[in-house]
């Protein structure tokens, strides 16, 4: 009774796995026919729903790793667009990594990290487009196309790289400019700052030293008007010593003619009858 319980589960399981394989299967040639029409979005469906039935599907990773590739635009005009393409490589990405995850051959695992390299140079990783692409040929190092693609990451990365550098020299340069302007700005301001600070300086001890001369020029002249209202006898000429004494002998005169009369006066009577 028991071994025939046990023949009915077993049956019954294979069953299931049969049933489960050949929906699966019937989901890969459903992607498989869309994929060859180039409806990638509908292979990428059908995919999708072959992985859900079988997670460990590795054709149903690879092969909506490489619809999902084929359905982005790369033509992108903004960052939006960019945007979301990075994010459609980022699946596809995911998918190749799945299937070289659950891959048992080599020759398979070779050709899912060759496009796991191109999705990561679409998404402009070279790093990570470079060690897939050389993973894939310690797989498989006669894949020509992946030797090609390698050597073409690798020159997109020195490219990069001495834009990088050009860049950043560039900006160094414009750096140490500005500063070097901002010195000279810097250095003529105060140049000119001490220059008018000199002027000033010198157009004060101008002014103070023809203030000077002009307080000795008034001091001279009032000086020199006193002398001329009190000459000295050296500077009379000859007429105005004559005149000056003809002055003192004139009043000379009168001194003694007023004596004369006070003397008279003094003999005089004054007494009334």
């Amino acid at each position: 009774m028991n071994m025939k319980i046990y023949t009915i589960l077993i049956s019954i399981l294979i069953l299931s796995i049969t049933v489960q394989a050949q929906n699966d299967h019937k989901a890969l040639r459903k992607g498989d026919q869309a994929y060859k029409k180039g409806n990638y979005s509908g292979a990428d469906e059908e995919y999708l729903r072959a992985i859900e039935k079988n997670p460990n599907s590795v054709k149903g990773h690879y092969n909506r790793g490489n619809a999902i590739y084929k359905s982005i635009d790369p033509n992108v005009l903004n960052e939006e667009e960019k945007e979301q393409m990075n994010k459609r490589l980022e699946k596809a990405a995911a998918e190749y990594l799945a299937a070289i995850e659950n891959a048992k051959d080599n020759d398979t695992k070779s050709k899912a990290y060759h496009n796991l390299g191109n999705t990561y140079v679409s998404k402009n990783d070279l790093a990570q487009g470079i060690e897939a692409y050389k993973n894939a040929l310690r797989l498989n190092p006669q894949d020509m196309e992946t030797k090609q693609n390698l050597q073409y990451a690798i020159r997109q990365m020195q490219m990069q790289e001495q834009q990088q550098q050009q860049q950043q020299q560039g900006e160094k340069e414009q750096q140490e400019g500005e500063q070097q302007e901002q010195q000279q700005s810097q250095q003529q301001e105060e140049q000119e700052g001490e220059k008018q600070e000199q002027q000033q300086q010198q157009a004060g001890d101008e002014q103070k030293e023809k203030d000077s001369e002009e307080g000795e020029e008034q001091n001279s002249q009032s000086q020199e008007g006193k002398e001329e209202e009190m000459p000295t006898p050296e500077e009379m000429t000859k007429e105005e010593v004559l005149r000056q004494l003809k002055v003192m002998d004139e009043e000379e005169k009168k001194v003694q003619e007023k004596l004369k009369k006070e003397q008279y006066n003094q003999y005089k009577s004054d007494k009334d009858w």
